[in-house]
């Protein structure tokens, strides 16, 4: 039973205990009760922050749920990947949808200002300082 900390009193496996509880959970109290079941409820409440504090299980929490979350690159790569299939007409709809969104595909615009020609920010400005001199 090795402490991980000189300052901590937390060995490897209360860690690994205390972390996939907090994660299942996000209850810092219920994280640790899971290491000691026996504890009081206030107990429970202020040696859970204390561990939750300490930095090897920052450190282990970060490890965990980065191997949870995907990265941009897998979610793009599961939507293009559902957008080729042709299995399932559905499916393939929804990722063309979510991957047109995030090219911004799918805007609803309307010019008020300029009926559709290209203008600079110089010109819209000064146009609209003329507008103002003249009401």
């Amino acid at each position: 039973m090795e402490v991980l900390e000189e300052n901590t009193r937390i060995t490897e496996d209360e860690l690994e205990v205390y972390c996939k509880k907090y994660l299942e959970t996000f209850s810092r109290t219920k994280a640790y009760k899971a290491v000691h079941p026996n504890c009081t409820h206030e107990s429970a409440i202020s040696n859970g922050l204390r561990y939750f504090s300490y930095p090897k299980v920052q450190e282990y929490l970060r490890a965990m749920l980065q191997d949870r979350v995907m990265t941009t690159d897998e979610i793009f790569t599961t939507l293009t990947e559902r957008a080729r299939d042709t299995s399932n007409k559905q499916t393939q709809l929804k990722a063309l949808e979510l991957l047109g969104r995030t090219k911004a595909l799918f805007l609803d615009r309307t010019d008020l200002t300029t009926q559709g020609k290209s203008i600079s920010w110089t010109q819209f400005v000064s146009e609209n300082q003329e507008t103002n001199e003249k009401e």
